[in-house]
């Protein structure tokens, strides 16, 4: 058994699409086929679910549903987290590239629930439909991410809010002093097509006509017991948790999620 396993989340080369066209075909493809049960994996763990799962802890959160609430989800996926929205909200609509993503869960959706194929970057929605919009593991993905954004103020009511989960780029201080000691290096995605740092985020995110109200770390930069980690199965669990579980230094995150108020 390899110690380390990047699954279909790494290719050699950074994906390149022209247009939506390809990158839909892309994700039909993808989720026809194995979608993401392939992720990173240490001595045999799926590392990757455990910070999926972090990741949605940390946006079910801040999205804070409420019963009197219409949200998005833009970017659904599987739709396997939007259960948990729909459980405390009036109704949920969630929408992705693929319909072979959420295909399964649209068989087994609540009455308030509704699955759509749609692209983020072109909303077919009326302005001020929606009161939160929850965008996880999305933007990322995008061509044209400040298209979306535009679209999210556009459909969001006057003070909504919106809930971002972002792959960050660190560039903080402890940041450059790691990658000076060769304590850890960067993990490139294929799939994400823009790599922001937090600061770098939000200015992109404000810019489009919303204002940050609060953020959190999710997978805290853990340092040299990152190469501890992977020593032996012994320490995987134990600091995997412990980096986890720390989420009051989005600077110093893998993933920042951040909760923003429409301007």
């Amino acid at each position: 058994m390899n110690k380390e396993n990047f699954g279909s989340i790494l290719k050699k080369d950074k994906l390149v699409f022209d247009n939506n066209k390809s990158l839909e075909k892309y994700y039909e493809n993808k989720w026809e086929k194995e979608g993401y049960k392939q992720g990173y994996s240490l001595f045999g763990i799926n590392i990757s679910k455990i910070y999926h799962k972090a990741r949605h802890d940390v946006s079910f959160e801040l999205i804070n549903p409420n019963k009197n609430e219409i949200i998005l989800d833009a970017g659904c996926g599987d739709g396997t987290w939007d259960f948990r929205i729909a459980k405390k909200c009036k109704k949920l609509i969630a929408i992705d590239i693929s319909k072979n993503a959420f295909a399964q869960s649209k068989r087994k959706a609540f009455k308030n629930m509704v699955f759509k194929k749609m692209n983020v970057e072109q909303l077919n929605f009326s302005a001020n439909s929606f009161d939160k919009i929850y965008c996880v593991e999305t933007l990322e993905h995008l061509i044209n991410p400040e298209k979306a954004l535009k679209e999210f103020n556009r459909v969001l009511k006057n003070k909504g809010k919106l809930v971002i989960s972002y792959p960050l780029i660190d560039k903080s201080v402890i940041g450059r002093i790691e990658k000076f000691l060769h304590i850890r290096k960067g993990t490139p995605v294929s799939e994400h097509l823009t790599e922001w740092e937090y600061d770098e985020t939000i200015s992109h995110i404000e810019k489009e006509g919303f204002k940050i109200v609060k953020s959190k770390g999710v997978v805290f930069d853990i340092g040299f017991l990152e190469k501890i980690r992977k020593m032996s199965k012994f320490f995987v669990m134990p600091l995997t948790k412990l980096a986890v579980s720390i989420t009051a230094f989005p600077r110093n995150s893998y993933f920042a999620i951040m909760l923003f108020e429409k301007n």
